[in-house]
């Protein structure tokens, strides 16, 4: 009886490109989708963002405030995209890619979109405090006068700065992961997180008011300890894993 071997048909690079772009053109369609209902909304956003402002907010080109709103929706609708963005990514690169390497991505993105957004939280929890600092310099005869364009990059810089600085415990994880650094080494150099704490801190608060620095710096020990942690974690998973 005669066997019929079936060879695995793999796809050529033009049908990795053609999938590539059909992609590409759903992200592209649904960002802008997200970004036209943001838009639609744009007005009780930049209400909100620009409260701690306190009123102090002027635009200096005739179409600034339009540019502020459109920047409102394409920032919210970006983030809003983000999930859907990285839904495609996996379905692209998951099938070259073993159940374990699959599963590790997947945690990866979850966790990093989690931490994500108690960043943003907490930036969106603290802007009030570094804008009432900023605008406690007023008095009479010196009033803030303050360009929304330079306002909302302010406040992208304050939010995305926490932001970004959550995968503080995600990033340690995977270098530890990976061997790159020991946990011991981290805690022996302690006093140099204390100062790279302190300096990121000054970045994503550029206030000259104590408190409100402190606020920002403690919760990022904080993340260093716990990322001490996670290091931990991961450098007994590469020491199981080197033992199998």
């Amino acid at each position: 009886m005669a066997e019929l071997v079936t060879a695995e048909v793999k796809p050529t690079l033009l049908e990795h490109l053609m999938e590539i772009r059909g992609r590409l053109v759903k992200v592209a369609l649904f960002f802008f989708l997200v970004s036209l209902v943001c838009y639609s909304m744009a007005e009780d956003i930049f209400d909100y963002l620009a409260a701690p402002a306190m009123g102090h907010l002027v635009y200096t080109h005739p179409v600034g405030a339009m540019m502020a709103y459109l920047k409102l929706a394409f920032v919210f609708g970006a983030m809003l995209t983000s999930p859907y963005t990285l839904y495609h990514v996996l379905a692209f690169i998951g099938p070259a890619m073993s159940k374990a390497w699959r599963r590790g991505l997947i945690f990866t993105l979850v966790a990093g979109y989690a931490l994500f957004a108690l960043g943003m939280g907490f930036g969106l929890h603290y802007l009030p405090r570094a804008m009432h600092a900023l605008l406690a310099f007023d008095r009479p005869g010196l009033r803030a006068m303050i360009d929304v364009d330079h306002y909302f990059s302010f406040v992208f810089l304050i939010i995305f700065g926490c932001a970004l600085s959550f995968q503080m415990p995600l990033v340690l994880y995977f270098v530890a992961r990976i061997g790159f650094i020991k946990v011991e080494t981290m805690m022996k150099h302690w006093r140099l997180a204390v100062m790279a704490c302190l300096i990121l801190g000054a970045m994503i608060n550029p206030t000259p008011d104590l408190v409100s620095w402190m606020m920002v710096c403690v919760p990022l020990f904080l993340l260093y300890l716990l990322s001490l942690g996670v290091m931990t974690v991961g450098q007994r998973q590469r020491d199981r894993a080197a033992q199998a």
